[in-house]
């Protein structure tokens, strides 16, 4: 049974598969992007999907976390059980992370089940920094290849929040105090748990959220 390799993050160099321009606009990309072949050779990985990939490795790596390393374990389909030996047992920080390498052998194994329907997966991880990362997965056709590709991109939930928050603070002229408020609720904390971050009372949290809803609400209008 032919395995497939867990694909390994290489430098940074123009590949000849893909166009330099097209390369150019995968780099401006907010989220992470990796292209793989369908048999796990990576063709392209931006610089934010390095970045992601390294410091989930990371945490994989690090002994005092436990929690993080079984966040990271494969689970790989039957059919393809044989290449958990070469990713599973690789050491490297340089490979791209087992639990999106997951995902895309996820992708892989559907369009066997199902040849002729469009798929995209999606799957939801945690990092260490407490990010919230949603892996999302379906199948590139590029010119290059005669065989379609697999499309990873790579969401930091918690910053594309953080960013929604800062956006609208400027929209609804929020004061810095009342940004810093909104930030911390834009990323689920709750009323307690903004008063100990800013260590401020719990009527004053209060207070900023009733004003900040005022000005939403004026804003709408």
């Amino acid at each position: 049974m032919n395995t497939i390799a867990k694909p390994k993050l290489r430098p940074n160099t123009q590949d000849s598969s893909l166009d330099f321009s097209f390369q150019a606009i995968l780099e401006g990309f907010i989220d992470g992007i990796l292209i793989l072949t369908h048999q796990g050779k990576l063709v392209h990985a931006n610089d934010t999907a390095r970045k992601i990939c390294q410091g989930i490795d990371a945490d994989a790596q690090t002994p005092e976390s436990p929690d993080a390393g079984m966040r990271t374990r494969p689970l790989f389909l039957s059919s393809i059980t044989d290449a958990s030996a070469s990713v599973g047992n690789s050491g490297e920080s340089n490979f791209v992370p087992q639990a999106i390498w997951r995902v895309c052998l996820n992708l892989i194994e559907s369009r066997k089940l199902y040849p002729h329907q469009p798929m995209i997966l999606e799957s939801q991880m945690a990092t260490g920094d407490l990010s919230n990362l949603r892996v999302r997965v379906q199948w590139l056709q590029l010119a290059a290849f005669e065989h379609p590709c697999i499309l990873v991109t790579l969401e930091n939930q918690t910053q594309s929040l953080q960013n929604l928050a800062l956006a609208e603070a400027y929209q609804y002229g929020l004061t810095s105090r009342e940004t810093e408020v909104w930030l911390l609720r834009r990323s689920q904390y709750t009323y307690n748990q903004i008063a100990a971050e800013l260590f401020i009372s719990l009527n004053t949290v209060k207070k900023h959220l009733k004003n900040i809803l005022a000005k939403q609400k004026m804003t709408v209008e």
